[in-house]
């Protein structure tokens, strides 16, 4: 059974009024600021990629490196038919 409502008193929605028009004016005033930073650029001194999921990466070490290129490389030989 959905219980009964009460009445609301006009200071109660000239309150409520008071508040809902506040947080337009907020809203309005922080959309007008420019967004936070995500990302902090003196954080990365070095080349950066990013994954598959869009998300920073540190760069590759020696080893990684040489292992990717050897893997391009091969990928270029069986591409040209060799």
């Amino acid at each position: 059974m959905t219980p009964a409502r009460e009445p609301v008193s006009d200071e109660e929605r000239e309150r409520a009024a008071r508040a809902v028009e506040q947080l337009k004016r907020d809203l309005a005033a922080a959309s007008d600021r420019p967004a936070p930073r995500r990302t902090d650029p003196e954080k990365f001194t070095d080349p950066v990629g990013l994954d598959r999921d869009g998300n920073y990466q540190r760069p590759l070490d020696e080893q990684e490196r040489a292992h990717r290129a050897e893997v391009r490389r091969r990928a270029a030989e069986d591409s040209d038919g060799r």
